[in-house]
């Protein structure tokens, strides 16, 4: 008898035993990333995923900073400081060219820029001649697609017309509100902002850069990407891939639930307020593609910015170490 109970402890303690490894060795820890995006268009498909990530939704942790300096970027992408960086098209190739430890990882904002005056008199590209048009992003993506759309339309950049270059977008904003300039090539969701705070009746959006690119080009207008650490693609691929889910659903989100999404992304800072918000995002453009397709975006745009001037991608088109396809 004292056998049969002995031998039925000793079994319970077994069970026991197994059922508490099994829950250890099925419960994962989460990764934490750190993030890094710019405000506006490019920050703006990580706000649902900041969301959830706050409220324990998402499969990995994340720590997302935001800033409005290229140049932070820029120099976080050198230091190596993120896992995880949305940056604007041109830049990813450019710090790779520098050395920076990265891979393209996704394309997450498609064309966002928009011709805009205070009048009626842009209907099209040549309607810009021998106008002054401000705009900012010199020796950034916005000039390239500028010049590229311009060029491809028999303008000259250099002597159709004047493109005064300021360093702050709302700078420019804040002077097509007053009516004090008259045209402007300006992103969203400045475009949205301006409109808002515009104390003349007159002030309209005059054309859609990414249809006029469409129209000179069979390349998909990309703007906004999203680079790994090679380190965490190395020893957290698992991570990279939950990521990816985390941002396929934050973007489906904001895309898909705009009054809600408006709220979130206001809350976090990404754009000024909430009524901004709503009004902008559907002309953000903001798409998570990765894999092959996402490749095959970022080789194709980064080869016309090449072509129309090879400084814009760093002076080289990066080696197919640059591209990492994940869950494709």
């Amino acid at each position: 008898m004292k056998r049969r109970i002995i031998a039925l402890v000793m079994a319970v303690l077994f069970l026991s035993i197994s059922v508490l490894t099994g829950c250890n060795a099925n419960k994962t820890e989460k990764a934490q990333l750190k993030v890094l995006a710019l405000k506006g268009p490019t920050g703006i498909g990580l706000s649902k995923l900041w969301d959830n990530s706050d409220n324990n939704l998402t499969e990995n942790k994340y720590e997302v900073t935001l800033t409005t300096d290229t140049s932070d970027v820029s120099a976080a992408a050198i230091a190596g400081t993120y896992d995880i960086i949305a940056m604007p098209v041109n830049l990813a190739s450019v710090v790779f060219n520098k050395g920076a430890d990265y891979s393209f990882l996704a394309v997450n904002t498609l064309g966002v820029l928009y011709v805009v005056e205070n009048g009626n008199n842009i209907n099209s590209l040549n309607d810009l001649k021998g106008k002054t048009v401000y705009t900012t992003g010199q020796g950034a993506t916005p000039e390239y697609i500028i010049n590229y759309v311009l060029k491809q339309n028999d303008i000259d950049p250099q002597t159709d017309l004047t493109l005064e270059f300021v360093a702050d977008t709302s700078e420019i904003s804040s002077k097509l509100a007053a009516g004090t300039i008259d045209v402007a090539i300006i992103p969203e969701p400045f475009v949205t902002s301006t409109k808002f705070a515009s104390q003349t009746n007159n002030y309209r959006v005059a054309l859609n850069l990414t249809e006029e690119w469409n129209k000179v080009s069979e390349t998909s207008l990309v703007q906004g990407v999203i680079v790994v650490s090679n380190k965490l693609l190395k020893e957290n691929k698992d991570a990279v891939k939950k990521f990816l889910k985390d941002y396929t659903d934050s973007v489906n989100y904001i895309n898909n639930n705009k009054e809600d999404a408006a709220k979130i992304v206001a809350k976090y800072g990404i754009v000024p307020n909430e009524k901004v918000a709503l009004n902008a995002i559907p002309n953000c453009n903001i798409v998570c593609v990765y894999g092959k397709q996402g490749v095959d975006y970022m080789k194709a745009m980064l080869g016309v910015l090449f072509e129309a001037n090879p400084k814009a991608v760093g002076g080289k088109l990066p080696t197919d170490e640059f591209y990492a396809i994940v869950n494709d």
